[in-house]
């Protein structure tokens, strides 16, 4: 079912059990809590599925209260599905208080966006300098953010990010918004 993704991250040997006809929830079911690329993309814990929601609701009030979310990256971009009709994707980005719009199922987006678009979804180029020049992959409750948000003048490079929690990441940017 989530092939092309899985071979994309070369984790095939995390194999699938088909758990749900939803494929939103078979995916969850799966991978839950999984990291995928040393950290660059990571499947919401299903325990906190609703803890997730609040987070993005919180500083995206605009969006409907029927989101599902999937996962996040290593930058704390939150990945969310538009509702139960899965007819779009949407990359929340607390960061930058901005959303982007992938006109795409959560099947299509895993299959086929991700392994096409790496860098235009992940920032994977930035990512890759980032761990060469000695960056270390964020764990699981962690993500890499600005010290000095950009739009509060901060400097898009590598001096001014740093590992964060990913709660205290969100809450911040959410309070600066």
């Amino acid at each position: 079912m989530f092939n092309s993704f899985l071979e994309f991250f070369g984790s095939e040997n995390k194999g699938y059990v088909k758990r749900s006809e939803d494929i939103y929830l078979d995916f969850i079911m799966n991978y839950s809590k999984e990291s995928f690329g040393s950290g660059l993309f990571r499947v919401v814990d299903s325990n906190n599925l609703e803890y997730f929601k609040g987070l993005v609701q919180s500083c995206f009030s605009e969006l409907s209260d029927d989101i599902r979310v999937i996962g996040f990256d290593w930058l704390g971009r939150i990945f969310v599905s538009s509702d139960t009709s899965d007819s779009k994707i949407y990359m929340c980005d607390a960061g930058s208080h901005e959303i982007l719009e992938i006109p795409l199922g959560i099947k299509e987006f895993l299959n086929n966006e991700i392994p096409e678009y790496p860098d235009e979804l992940f920032a994977l180029d930035f990512y890759k300098e980032y761990i060469s020049q000695g960056g270390i992959s964020p764990s699981y409750d962690q993500c890499i953010g600005y010290k000095v948000p950009l739009f509060l003048g901060g400097l898009d490079d590598f001096s001014n990010i740093e590992q964060i929690d990913f709660d205290v990441f969100w809450t911040l940017m959410t309070q600066l918004w």
